[in-house]
Protein backbone atom coordinates (compact mmCIF):
# COMPACT_ATOMS: atom_id res chain seq x y z
CA UNK A 1 0.00 0.00 0.00
CA UNK A 2 1.30 3.66 -0.87
CA UNK A 3 1.92 6.26 1.32
CA UNK A 4 -0.80 8.64 1.73
CA UNK A 5 -0.10 12.11 1.05
CA UNK A 6 -2.22 14.53 2.62
CA UNK A 7 -3.79 18.29 1.41
CA UNK A 8 -3.38 21.11 2.54
CA UNK A 9 -7.20 20.79 3.79
CA UNK A 10 -6.31 17.26 5.56
CA UNK A 11 -4.08 19.57 7.52
CA UNK A 12 -6.11 22.22 8.30
CA UNK A 13 -8.98 19.30 9.42
CA UNK A 14 -6.67 17.99 11.48
CA UNK A 15 -5.34 21.27 13.06
CA UNK A 16 -8.81 22.46 13.57
CA UNK A 17 -10.25 18.84 15.28
CA UNK A 18 -6.81 19.17 17.55
CA UNK A 19 -5.93 22.34 18.26
CA UNK A 20 -6.13 21.81 22.15
CA UNK A 21 -4.11 19.06 22.14
CA UNK A 22 -1.43 20.51 20.26
CA UNK A 23 -1.06 23.05 22.43
CA UNK A 24 -0.85 21.29 25.37
CA UNK A 25 1.77 19.10 23.78
CA UNK A 26 3.62 21.89 22.86
CA UNK A 27 3.42 23.18 26.43
CA UNK A 28 4.41 20.25 27.84
CA UNK A 29 7.50 20.06 25.70
CA UNK A 30 8.52 23.43 26.15
CA UNK A 31 8.75 22.05 30.13
CA UNK A 32 11.00 19.39 29.53
CA UNK A 33 13.68 20.73 27.04
CA UNK A 34 16.48 22.92 29.02
CA UNK A 35 16.24 26.36 27.74
CA UNK A 36 20.04 26.43 26.19
CA UNK A 37 18.96 23.00 23.80
CA UNK A 38 16.74 22.56 20.51
CA UNK A 39 15.58 18.80 20.46
CA UNK A 40 13.44 16.81 17.99
CA UNK A 41 12.18 13.83 18.88
CA UNK A 42 9.73 11.42 16.49
CA UNK A 43 7.88 8.43 17.37
CA UNK A 44 7.23 4.95 15.75
CA UNK A 45 4.96 2.41 16.61
CA UNK A 46 5.47 3.38 20.24
CA UNK A 47 8.82 3.48 20.09
CA UNK A 48 12.04 6.90 19.66
CA UNK A 49 13.08 6.57 15.85
CA UNK A 50 14.48 10.06 15.82
CA UNK A 51 16.66 12.31 18.03
CA UNK A 52 17.84 15.33 17.34
CA UNK A 53 19.67 18.05 19.50
CA UNK A 54 21.61 21.28 18.75
CA UNK A 55 21.90 24.44 20.45
CA UNK A 56 19.94 28.12 19.97
CA UNK A 57 21.58 29.42 16.42
CA UNK A 58 22.61 26.08 15.08
CA UNK A 59 20.67 25.49 11.17
CA UNK A 60 21.22 21.89 12.39
CA UNK A 61 20.58 19.23 14.82
CA UNK A 62 22.77 16.27 15.34
CA UNK A 63 20.83 12.70 15.31
CA UNK A 64 21.12 9.73 16.95
CA UNK A 65 19.74 6.38 15.45
CA UNK A 66 20.93 3.13 16.91
CA UNK A 67 21.42 0.17 14.06
CA UNK A 68 17.84 -0.77 13.73
CA UNK A 69 16.98 2.83 13.40
CA UNK A 70 15.44 3.20 16.79
CA UNK A 71 16.63 4.99 19.90
CA UNK A 72 16.28 3.11 23.06
CA UNK A 73 14.39 5.01 25.80
CA UNK A 74 17.56 5.08 28.19
CA UNK A 75 19.53 6.73 25.60
CA UNK A 76 17.12 10.03 25.77
CA UNK A 77 17.05 9.35 29.38
CA UNK A 78 20.12 9.78 30.19
CA UNK A 79 21.37 12.40 27.82
CA UNK A 80 18.26 14.56 28.80
CA UNK A 81 17.93 13.70 32.53
CA UNK A 82 14.18 13.02 31.80
CA UNK A 83 12.28 10.37 33.57
CA UNK A 84 10.93 7.07 31.71
CA UNK A 85 7.36 8.18 32.68
CA UNK A 86 8.04 11.95 30.74
CA UNK A 87 9.26 10.30 27.75
CA UNK A 88 5.90 7.83 27.90
CA UNK A 89 3.77 11.05 28.64
CA UNK A 90 5.50 12.56 25.70
CA UNK A 91 4.31 9.81 23.17
CA UNK A 92 0.69 9.52 24.60
CA UNK A 93 0.60 13.53 24.26
CA UNK A 94 1.96 13.31 20.26
CA UNK A 95 -0.69 10.25 20.22
CA UNK A 96 -3.58 12.07 21.30
CA UNK A 97 -2.99 15.43 19.18
CA UNK A 98 -2.31 12.65 16.17
CA UNK A 99 1.35 13.63 15.32
CA UNK A 100 4.44 11.87 15.33
CA UNK A 101 7.35 14.26 16.01
CA UNK A 102 8.44 17.59 18.26
CA UNK A 103 11.12 19.79 18.03
CA UNK A 104 11.10 22.85 20.63
CA UNK A 105 11.95 26.24 19.43
CA UNK A 106 10.25 29.48 17.51
CA UNK A 107 8.28 28.24 15.73
CA UNK A 108 8.03 25.12 17.44
CA UNK A 109 7.92 22.09 14.77
CA UNK A 110 4.95 19.64 15.24
CA UNK A 111 5.21 16.76 12.62
CA UNK A 112 1.78 15.30 12.17
CA UNK A 113 2.57 12.92 9.56
CA UNK A 114 5.32 11.25 7.07
CA UNK A 115 4.70 9.80 3.24
CA UNK A 116 6.92 8.72 1.68
CA UNK A 117 10.67 10.96 2.40
CA UNK A 118 8.08 13.80 3.37
CA UNK A 119 6.87 15.07 6.32
CA UNK A 120 3.70 17.04 7.25
CA UNK A 121 4.31 19.81 10.29
CA UNK A 122 2.64 22.45 12.00
CA UNK A 123 4.87 25.44 12.72
CA UNK A 124 3.28 26.47 16.16
CA UNK A 125 4.55 30.62 16.70
CA UNK A 126 4.36 31.93 20.37
CA UNK A 127 3.15 35.23 19.31
CA UNK A 128 1.38 36.12 15.77
CA UNK A 129 4.11 36.60 13.01
CA UNK A 130 5.36 40.32 12.33
CA UNK A 131 4.15 41.68 8.43
CA UNK A 132 8.26 41.26 7.85
CA UNK A 133 8.52 37.31 8.94
CA UNK A 134 4.99 36.58 7.52
CA UNK A 135 6.59 37.89 4.09
CA UNK A 136 9.73 35.41 4.64
CA UNK A 137 7.48 32.81 5.46
CA UNK A 138 4.81 33.22 2.05
CA UNK A 139 8.37 33.59 -0.18
CA UNK A 140 8.45 29.91 0.76
CA UNK A 141 6.47 27.58 -1.85
CA UNK A 142 6.49 24.68 1.28
CA UNK A 143 4.25 27.31 3.84
CA UNK A 144 0.98 27.74 4.10
CA UNK A 145 -0.94 29.60 6.73
CA UNK A 146 -3.47 28.68 8.84
CA UNK A 147 -3.87 31.44 11.11
CA UNK A 148 -1.40 34.62 12.21
CA UNK A 149 0.03 31.69 14.67
CA UNK A 150 0.35 28.32 12.66
CA UNK A 151 1.90 27.82 8.93
CA UNK A 152 2.17 24.53 7.36
CA UNK A 153 4.70 22.54 5.99
CA UNK A 154 5.25 20.03 3.14
CA UNK A 155 9.20 19.14 3.85
CA UNK A 156 10.72 17.00 1.36
CA UNK A 157 13.77 14.53 1.72
CA UNK A 158 14.30 13.13 4.94
CA UNK A 159 13.59 16.03 6.86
Amino acid sequence: MADKDYSKADLLAHYRVHQPQLTALRAYYDSLVPHNQHIEIEFEQDSVSRLGFGTPGMNYLHYHAGADKRVTLDSVVQAYGWTPAQVRKLAEKLKQAGCISIRNGEPAQIGFQRSGMSRYSYHVFSQPLSDSLRKEYQGVWLYRFVHDKVALEKGGGAT
